[in-house]
């Protein structure tokens, strides 16, 4: 997009028409490329039980120290949401 919008530049700054007015086709591809390249939003599992069990499992598994060893379980159980 920055390419296309580099291009428009120049073509403003020489005089020439802008290719993106009045060219309903040049404008449809231009929404798709916006559509198209756009971030989609990041999914997050939640924390269960399960998890937690399997994360401390494999912690005593591992060949950290123990003080690396308390410092994952405290990240990992730092907030934990309450059932209300």
């Amino acid at each position: 997009m920055v390419y296309l919008a580099d291009i428009r530049l120049l073509y403003i700054e020489n005089g020439i028409a802008d290719l993106t007015k009045n060219t309903p086709l040049v404008h449809y591809l231009l929404t798709a490329i916006r559509r198209s390249s756009a971030r989609k939003p990041l999914q997050r599992h939640p924390i269960t039980p399960a998890l937690l069990v399997t994360l401390k499992t494999q912690l005593h598994q591992s060949d950290l120290t123990s003080r690396d060893r308390a410092m994952f379980w405290a990240a990992f159980t730092l907030w934990v949401p309450t059932c209300e």
